[in-house]
């Protein structure tokens, strides 16, 4: 079907447009903007402006730090935040703005407190890259995040046809034909030179931040020109910046530990005979009652869970 439908595609060697002046310069930096949803949401953006790190997809600077920002257990930005009541979620990592700039980004769910301390939630994000400095990149971390990527490609499940062709067609602007299907997942090239630069452009002087939230209707003097979004801009404080400089290291915030669950061994156990067509209960007890059902369609070292929790009310 490709071939009948686009063989007709005349190949004029063009070349891609490339923008190497990043869109946001000095007037766009240490902003702040406060924006009226629609709905009762609250969250926090945080970016910073970076160069295109897309021919190091081999070493994959920003996955690190994206792997990192996005931890979960102790130690952890969301950790430390959750302990606070101050946030729901959290993720970070780094997106593409065109041929030749992106941004990194970290997102913040807030609560309705931590809406309230939007600027000590951006203090503690650069105590915790002063903590990735200060430690500095470790190769571990590395082959932690590139093992699960392998992992990730090599037992993906299947795609729908048009995400997979939309995907597919997407990276031939990305990767060489023959890392098309693969270049997303599979990283190789342990360079914490890169890592260290792209943690260079994460510093208050490089920053911008939106804020959402209801709360800011009575201050949003400014309406968006397109949907009508009422929202606020201004200059963030030079004694705001000023304490964000003077980010101490928190003693909370820590780098995760050693991953012990990643696998290594994907061998399948032995299929069981005459095996039960429909799920059978393998444990009963007063406290829990475990059904299982062995797979054997797609033979792969997965397994799919879930619970369901009762609660009786007197």
């Amino acid at each position: 079907m490709a071939v009948t439908l686009f063989s007709d595609v005349k190949n004029k060697n063009v070349t891609a447009p490339t923008w190497t002046e990043h869109p946001f310069g000095p007037e766009q930096l240490q902003m702040k903007g406060y924006i009226v949803p629609v709905k009762d949401l609250r969250n926090l953006n945080i970016t910073f402006p970076i160069p295109d790190l897309q021919e190091y997809y081999k070493a994959g600077p920003a996955h690190y730090l994206g792997h990192l920002f996005g931890h979960e257990g102790p130690g952890s930005l969301l950790s430390v935040l959750r302990t606070k009541g101050w946030c729901n979620r959290l993720v970070g990592g780094a997106r593409t703005g065109s041929r030749g700039f992106a941004f990194f980004g970290i997102n913040v769910d807030l609560t309705e407190e931590g809406i309230e301390h939007v600027n000590d939630i951006v203090k503690l994000v650069f105590q915790y890259v002063n903590m990735l400095k200060r430690d500095g990149p470790k190769e571990w971390i590395f082959q932690e995040y590139k093992d699960i990527g392998a992992m990730h490609f090599r037992f993906k499940d299947k795609e729908s046809p048009r995400s997979y062709v939309s995907d597919t067609v997407h990276n031939l602007h990305d990767y060489p034909l023959e890392e098309v299907l693969s270049g997303y997942y599979l990283i190789s090239d342990w360079r914490p030179d890169l890592i260290e630069m792209v943690l260079g452009y994460l510093t208050p002087e490089n920053i911008r931040v939106a804020v959402v939230g209801q709360k800011f209707e009575p201050i949003a003097s400014e309406v968006e020109k397109w949907y009508g979004t009422k929202y606020k801009l201004e200059k963030i404080a030079e004694s705001v910046l000023d304490e964000w400089r003077g980010s101490n290291l928190c003693d909370d915030l820590k780098l995760p530990p050693k991953n012990e669950f990643i696998p290594t061994d994907f061998d399948l156990m032995p299929q069981e005979e005459n095996a039960p067509t429909y799920p059978v209960i393998i444990q009963d007890t007063p406290l829990s009652r475990v059904w299982f059902k062995q797979d054997n369609e797609f033979l792969l070292p997965k397994a799919n869970l879930s619970f369901e929790f009762v609660r009786l009310v007197m």
